[in-house]
């Protein structure tokens, strides 16, 4: 399998992507964090990203590491609407632990070692209920992610902010130089 994590910052066109993605044929696996607040999974469970902060990193960390496992054995080239990394972005932006246990899972995973970052990006980023953020912490935590990756050891390939087609034949064209 090969699999590729597509991460950025909310409202950066990275859900538009998977997307267009999976309709080329690739695995697309949806975003962790916004389904949890969206469901309200993580309220039912008493634990809300905006009471606490560490306990939803915990929950989202989970799963995404269920959604991880649930792929890795595909012999499918596959697209992560973000993936465990992310969780160590957040945790550096708001000052919460991350734990080690964590970041050994994320060191000993197969994720392709090329990571595809949106930047932040005015012109498309919308408010709503599950990312009420001004456009300057937007920003700043995609800085944040970008450290992260680094920090994990991953290559970043930061993508343009073209229309999503261009995007498509981008990362195609990337994946293919890389196999």
């Amino acid at each position: 399998m090969s699999a590729y994590i597509i991460t950025g910052p909310p409202g950066s066109g990275k859900t538009t992507l998977i997307n267009a993605l999976s309709s080329e044929g690739y695995l697309g696996l949806p975003e962790i964090p916004r389904k949890l607040i969206k469901e309200q999974i993580a309220e039912r469970e008493g634990i809300s990203p905006f009471t606490d902060l560490e306990a939803f990193f915990g929950l989202v960390f989970d799963e995404m590491y269920k959604q991880y496992l649930s792929v890795i054995d595909q012999d499918k080239t596959c697209f992560f609407d973000r993936s465990m990394p992310d969780v160590l972005g957040y945790s550096y932006k708001y000052r919460i632990p991350f734990h080690e246990k964590h970041r050994k899972i994320i060191l000993n995973s197969k994720f392709c070692n090329t990571v595809f970052f949106c930047p932040p990006w005015k012109e498309i980023y919308v408010k709503d209920n599950e990312r009420p953020y001004p456009y300057s912490e937007v920003k700043l935590l995609g800085k944040f992610l970008l450290i992260a990756y680094k920090n994990l050891g991953f290559k970043i390939n930061v993508l343009p902010n073209v229309s999503v087609n261009e995007r498509v034949i981008y990362i195609k064209d990337k994946i293919w130089k890389i196999k």
